[in-house]
């Protein structure tokens, strides 16, 4: 994909990483700085008789103590997700607080403290990044991520408009991975559950001298839906992917660094692309739900024929003592295709077959990071290309009109960005950060009659177009350390999201790009001997130009701007580690409180119900209403405690998470009402070094019924439910550390 400009990029940039070399007053020996994946939260007593232990991350493109970073971030290590029953990225919302997702077909869109897109079409990068080792993934459908090799994820909150820049308005998702180890190491899990469901993962790792390699695969497969489609005959709600990763680290000197990754995963999971009425609506026709939310009415049976994600990486580091440079080089592919019942009824009304969405994206990142005296500071160019493409073709029944809509959106962007963090004093710090990006769209759209339609087959409409937005984004943040474990920050800051064009309508005009200031305060603290962390943070948020998604006569999703709104929160998280005669004891609690209201939009879509069955849409003022997925509040609570038993050691986990719910659409009409999830696990360790561990658990265990998605079809409010109550069975092996 355009190799010329990629490699032209590169070689701009290694101009610019030799000059910064050449530039260095002197090399230090020492090893290659550590890529971030050092050590995640653990329980247990460390050395100095404190039972929190630091947890590192990469928030401002180094490694740094969480504490002394004056952002608000939540971080999870593998060990917690996994003992809470977080085994993807979807699950997140449990675990941390202000984060929902949301299912739009076979995408899953982040939303952090009420930030996100309703958009999941290619090309529609959303408002929250998600990374993976500093690569970044740009499109909703190839977000299905399960965790698997993972050392820990970093969720950032608020606007990341400097250093990680490009679509992280509201903040972005990091997911870092294990890096290889010489010493061999095996681990493997097989686990077996409800529904039918068969789960494994495998990693091990090797190595010799100065290079090691990784690899990891993981797969499920599920039997048995937790849904029927009631006219069409057999089940509905199945999980079935897999997925593989590898890595390799080389280091041929003590200061150099390269690292190769590449990756690969296949799912025809329909779970998300099942629809029912919601609460009673009445489909078009006037059919209703004689089943449970898990069924579908639809008689054609919706196909998730494959999404196929694909990529890979190369990094090089290069430590210079005060200065380290690193150059970044990633490359990926995202396919979705799959069939739809758009009307979600048993009538011929019409259906999506098939759909097709593509994006193939390369990008390429320079960083030059330095640790002079009193001055920290990072500089890079960040470089990304993508074409994204949107084909789908529509049956009708009813109308005369089956029509094929293709369209194709090329991405070239350009940032630069540096950021500086200056010691004032030994406890105050200033940091101040900017950015400039460029985003140029090119488009193109054609509406092609197929047979059955009232004109002529052939392409009947045809449109190109560009726009380019040039946007700055900054940082500012002062942070004071009132006593080595408390510190507290205040910061000003602004992110945005790129305008687009609506690619699954074709004549519509793009929208402008969202812009956010944020205002936050925050206080990170260490207590009782470091057996208590406490964190808080308040922030306001000015946001303008918000890309809404609305559904057209057509049954098409269109974006337009909303006018503003505002948004005010409060969070809070706790970690308790007591110290205890026998075992090991965590308890985890988290409180996101927002208000979250449109402060203008007065020509936001509505819908209202047709007596016979789907919706009629429209226009009105939506001035006042709570933005989409933004519940009033949210907790979160855990425990885990594990204690020797035995030759063994035994472990308990339980996790409590309740939402106060939200709003799908802008005029407020379908909500999902507060609902309560509750998770457990019971394990017991066994064998040489405890090297096998044997796990019982349950997810949902009070059944809650709960929803990914809310939906204003054209042909009725519809809605996509989460899993039921499952129970599984699970054993872990683990040879080598």
């Amino acid at each position: 994909m355009r190799s010329k400009d990629v490699l032209l990029c590169c070689a701009a940039i290694l101009a610019v990483v030799s000059a910064t070399e050449a530039a260095a007053q002197a090399t230090h020996p020492g090893s290659v700085a550590e890529s971030g994946n050092r050590q995640s939260a653990t329980v247990g007593q460390t050395a100095d008789g404190s039972t929190l232990e630091e947890i590192v991350v990469v928030a401002q493109r180094r490694s740094q103590d969480l504490q002394k970073v004056p952002i608000a971030i939540t971080t999870a290590s593998a060990e917690r997700l996994a003992a809470s029953g977080v085994s993807g990225i979807q699950g997140l919302s449990a675990a941390v607080p202000s984060v929902t997702f949301t299912q739009v077909q076979r995408s899953l869109v982040p939303f952090i403290r009420g930030i996100g897109t309703q958009g999941a079409s290619p090309g529609d990068e959303g408002s929250v990044g998600i990374y993976v080792d500093g690569v970044y993934l740009p499109d909703a459908y190839g977000n299905n991520l399960e965790f698997n090799n993972i050392k820990q994820v970093e969720v950032l909150k608020g606007p990341q408009g400097t250093l990680f820049g490009r679509n992280a308005a509201g903040g972005l998702i990091h997911i870092i991975t294990r890096d290889p180890q010489v010493d061999p190491i095996v681990k493997a899990t097989l686990e077996y559950g409800s529904f039918q469901k068969a789960h494994g993962a495998f990693y091990a790792s090797a190595g010799t001298g100065n290079v090691a390699i990784d690899f990891s695969a993981n797969g499920t497969y599920q039997g048995k839906g937790y849904g029927e489609y009631i006219y069409a005959g057999g089940d509905v709600n199945r999980q079935r992917d897999f997925g593989l990763r590898s890595k390799l680290l080389w280091t041929p000197t003590e200061n150099d660094r390269i690292t190769l990754s590449a990756d690969f995963s296949r799912s025809t999971t329909d779970i998300g692309l099942q629809r029912a009425p919601f609460n009673g609506a009445v489909l078009t026709g006037g059919y209703t739900n004689p089943g449970t939310v898990y069924d579908s009415l639809a008689n054609y049976k919706t196909n998730n024929n494959y999404n196929l994600n694909w990529g890979g990486s190369g990094k090089y580091e290069r430590d210079l003592g005060e200065v380290k440079i690193s150059l970044l080089v990633a490359h990926h592919s995202e396919t979705a295709n799959y069939n739809w019942d758009l009307d979600a009824g048993p009538s011929n009304i019409v259906i999506f077959i098939p759909m097709h969405e593509h994006t193939v994206n390369t990008q390429v990142e320079g960083l030059v990071t330095g640790d002079v005296g009193r001055l920290k500071f990072t500089s890079g160019i960040f470089i990304y290309f993508a074409d994204s493409l949107y084909d789908i073709s529509r049956t009708f029944y009813v109308a005369p009109n089956s029509q094929r809509n293709f369209s194709t959106m090329r991405t070239t962007s350009y940032a630069a960005f540096t950021e500086a963090v200056y010691a004032l004093t030994d406890n105050t710090n200033i940091t101040l950060g900017g950015r400039i990006t460029h985003d140029k769209r090119d488009y193109y759209a054609a509406d092609i009659a197929l047979p059955g339609n009232s004109r002529p087959v052939g392409i009947y409409f045809q449109r190109r177009d560009s726009r380019t937005y040039t946007v700055p984004t900054w940082n500012a943040v002062i942070d004071h350390q009132f006593a080595p474990d408390v510190m507290a920050y205040a910061k000003f800051s602004r992110g945005f999201k790129s305008g687009i064009f609506s690619m699954s309508s074709s004549g519509a005009p793009p929208v402008d790009p969202e812009k956010l200031t944020a205002y936050e305060v925050g206080l990170k603290s260490e207590l009782f001997d470091r057996t208590v962390r406490f964190n808080l943070a308040a922030f306001h948020y000015d946001y303008k130009n918000l890309q809404v998604a609305s559904i057209t006569p057509a049954g098409t999703l269109l974006l337009s701007n909303a006018a503003a709104s505002r948004i005010n929160g409060f969070e809070a998280e706790l970690v308790v580690a007591p110290r205890i005669s026998t075992g090991n004891l965590q308890f985890n609690g988290s409180l996101g409180i927002l208000d979250a209201k449109y402060s203008s939009f007065p020509n936001a879509p509505v819908t209202s119900p047709l007596p016979g069955g789907g919706i009629a849409t429209g226009r009105g003022d939506a001035t006042g209403n709570y933005l989409t997925r933004a519940p009033k509040w949210t907790l979160s609570l855990a425990m885990n405690y594990t204690v020797p038993l035995g030759n063994g050691e035994a472990g308990l986990n339980l996790s409590y998470y309740h939402s106060d719910g939200w709003y799908s659409d802008p005029d407020n009409r379908l909500r999902q009402q507060p609902y309560d999830l509750v998770n457990g696990e019971i394990s017991y360790a066994f064998g040489p070094e405890q090297r096998y561990r044997l796990r019982v658990f349950g997810r949902n265990l009070t059944d809650q019924i709960y929803f990914g998605q809310l939906s204003e079809q054209l042909y009725g409010y519809q809605a996509t439910a989460n899993p039921p109550r499952t129970f599984g069975v699970g054993l872990d092996v683990q040879f080598g550390k």
